[in-house]
């Protein structure tokens, strides 16, 4: 399949072109409060910021609402004082720093900011069908390492009919990643192992990779372009990557499979909501070996993603534990009940902690001789919880009068919110 640049407006919607002054100005009232944002906003974040920003439809009318996932506190600016948005819906990852970074600025003012605490990947998102007329979506997808889908589905059942869904992540098709082939390295920009785990890049995409995912998405791509931002380099560094890069790639330019304007650091993607979702797990992308969903193993432990029913067996014979009711959220309390049904052939101890990500909570007790039926274990929790996003169960079977680390049986429920009382 040959690759072909697309770059077209999409009829109906307006652009406006954000110069680099105008992203230098709003980076200008976040720098100086930490070396790490000095660092990061820089004349690349500014080529990169706006060089996406001109390629995003600014806003219809007052009631317009853009939904950013995975975004950064520095984007809000741009969405409201440049592109017009008064509505801003912010999906970021639970314990992350986005909602820190906006107390710590308070930027906005007269604004409609709705900040969702959810897995971009795991999760469905707390938000009603048809709630966005923007989806943005930057340097987020190669990070996803087990259901990139998940954000193209999502998308399409969020976005508002013939809404617009724009995106920016790396171009594996790269002529720097072909240098590095050449000298025996790795194609990926950012492809090293980090202090937070799966925090990386776990898959780089071709651009013919991005119109299938959009296409099985229930999108129509008007815009796939790819754009250099990254200059911060030696002149003669980016001179030789150009050259070097030009005389890689040349076969495959002149056969007409890969042009030499597709060869750049990254791909922007704008696409248009055409119907509804066509493929959730697209065969050029995954491998569901006959299971109809993605189960999650990370560094958790394994979970179901039905939190009702999760149904193990312990022994040869009949002993198997389930939960069977876990509550919709938590609130800021001294403790919780969960609800478990049992069947054991001999007496164990049934311990239920309750944990935010790895960080423990709280534990109840109990020893269930021979027999079956359904209690409620009682938790008792050590600290009053913070109100947000991560926390789960687990549930452990261990003999009788036995520590938690001689556990027959380990399961986990699915996360839940700690909301306010």
């Amino acid at each position: 399949m040959r690759t072909k640049k697309i770059d077209k407006r999409i009829p109906g919607k307006t652009y406006k072109r954000v110069t680099a002054r105008e992203v230098r100005d709003i980076f200008k009232r976040f720098k100086g409060h930490s070396e790490r944002l000095d660092k990061e906003l820089n004349e690349d974040s500014v080529r990169r910021f706006s060089f996406t920003a001109s390629n995003i439809p600014c806003a219809l009318n007052k009631d317009s609402t853009i939904l950013d996932i995975g975004g950064t506190v520095f984007w809000l600016p741009i969405y409201q004082e440049i592109l017009g948005y008064k509505n801003i819906t912010i999906i970021c990852r639970p314990g992350g720093t986005f909602i820190e970074e906006y107390e710590k600025h308070k930027i906005l003012n007269e604004i409609n900011l709705k900040i969702v605490e959810c897995d971009a990947e795991m999760d469905i998102y707390p938000l009603p069908a048809e709630y966005a007329d923007c989806i943005i979506c930057c340097e987020l997808l190669e990070h996803l390492a087990g259901d990139p889908m998940n954000i193209i589905s999502e998308g399409n059942r969020i976005l508002k009919n013939k809404g617009i869904f724009c995106m920016t992540t790396p171009n594996v098709l790269s002529r720097y990643g072909v240098i590095k082939i050449l000298f025996g390295g790795h194609p990926y920009s950012w492809s090293s192992f980090t202090c937070s785990f799966g925090d990386r890049h776990n898959r780089e995409y071709t651009p013919n990779e991005i119109i299938k995912l959009y296409e099985a998405g229930g999108f129509f791509i008007f815009t796939l372009i790819s754009f250099d931002w990254i200059k911060s380099d030696q002149l003669i560094t980016r001179i030789l990557a150009y050259i070097g890069g030009f005389l890689l790639t040349l076969p495959a330019t002149l056969i007409r499979m890969v042009p030499f304007n597709m060869r750049k650091a990254s791909l922007l993607i704008s696409a248009q909501k055409a119907g509804k979702l066509q493929d959730r797990y697209p065969l050029f992308l995954y491998d569901m070996f006959g299971e109809k969903k993605v189960s999650y193993y990370g560094k958790l432990g394994g979970f179901s993603n039905n939190p009702i029913s999760i149904n193990s067996k312990i022994s040869k014979k009949t002993d198997t534990v389930s939960i069977i009711k876990i509550p919709d959220s938590l609130r800021i309390q001294d403790s919780c009940k969960l609800r478990i049904s049992y069947n054991f052939t001999k007496t164990y101890d049934v311990l239920a902690d309750l944990f935010e990500y790895s960080k423990w909570h709280g534990q109840g007790r109990l020893t269930l001789a021979e027999g079956a039926g359904e209690i409620d274990i009682k938790i008792n929790i050590e600290k009053p919880l913070k109100h947000g996003y991560g926390y789960y169960f687990t549930i452990k079977i261990v003999p009788e009068g036995a520590s938690w680390e001689e556990h027959i049986l380990d399961i986990k429920s699915n996360y839940l919110s700690v909301v306010r009382s």
